[in-house]
């Protein structure tokens, strides 16, 4: 009985963990960039068939075996649908990659492209303000008397004056993970990982454009209500033997 409490308790944890995934999902619908989280759980094989003798089922959750128990979350990079804004700083990426932008704690990357210009006409990111790096690794400056800024397909940022000169300013950096499963989501919608390279040519910037929420909120919130029923399935399920547990205490404490 106690084994069948140890087994609810791990789904219901695994359930409350998925829920609070979910529900992050759910709140980043709108941001701009957001890439959507996936729960990952693990199976844990009972101890009797897996090594053919019965055994001691554990005496903590971390040392039960058999049911099922968190791993972590995994991100679902996929390309979220672009939204036309015709921003003359909204900038979106088509294909695998990430702006490069920084503070003075470090670089970071974010598919995040609402940009805008701080006081000194720096490039920055529209909501934290974090500087928008080149491929040299310095900031985009852009002049008080340009009329007007496009940027092309590769990040070139190219700036028009008053006398209808054109010159370009500065690269945008792009950079793409080595390994995809140890970039960091450090919240914001900013990452960080431990090496990166340079994309190729199916890579390219949009401008005027957004990259949505890689949330659908129909998909989440059945996601939602599944989970929310297996949670209170298996809190239903640790009162019932607890229930069972005291008729059974109290039966033999008679005897």
């Amino acid at each position: 009985m106690i084994y069948g409490l140890y087994q609810s308790a791990q789904g219901a944890e695994a359930r409350q963990f998925q829920l609070d995934v979910v529900a992050n999902n759910l709140a980043n619908a709108g941001a701009n960039g957001f890439k959507r989280s996936l729960a990952v759980f693990a199976e844990f094989p009972p101890y009797d068939p897996d090594h053919q003798i019965p055994g001691d089922p554990g005496h903590n959750l971390n040392e039960h075996s058999g049911g099922m128990g968190v791993v972590g979350t995994l991100t679902d990079f996929s390309q979220g649908p672009l939204q036309e804004t015709g921003g003359r700083f909204d900038l979106a990426i088509t294909g695998p990659g990430f702006f490069v932008v920084s503070d003075a704690e470090g670089d970071y990357l974010t598919r995040g492209g609402s940009f805008a210009l701080d006081p000194s006409g720096q490039l920055v990111t529209a909501d934290h303000g974090l500087q928008v790096k080149s491929v040299q690794g310095r900031p985009i400056n852009i002049s008080a008397d340009a009329v007007n800024v496009s940027v092309s397909a590769d990040g070139s940022v190219i700036e028009t004056s008053s006398e209808n000169t054109s010159s370009v300013v500065g690269q945008m950096a792009l950079a793409v993970p080595d390994d995809f499963n140890t970039v960091e989501h450090l919240g914001e919608n900013l990452y960080q990982a431990r090496s990166t390279s340079p994309p190729g040519p199916d890579t390219r910037i949009r401008q005027g454009y957004l990259e949505g929420s890689g949330t659908n909120p129909v998909v989440e919130t059945v996601q939602m209500i599944e989970a929310s029923r297996a949670f209170e399935a298996n809190l239903n399920m640790i009162r019932f033997q607890e229930e069972a547990l005291g008729r059974l205490l109290q039966s033999a404490g008679g005897r």
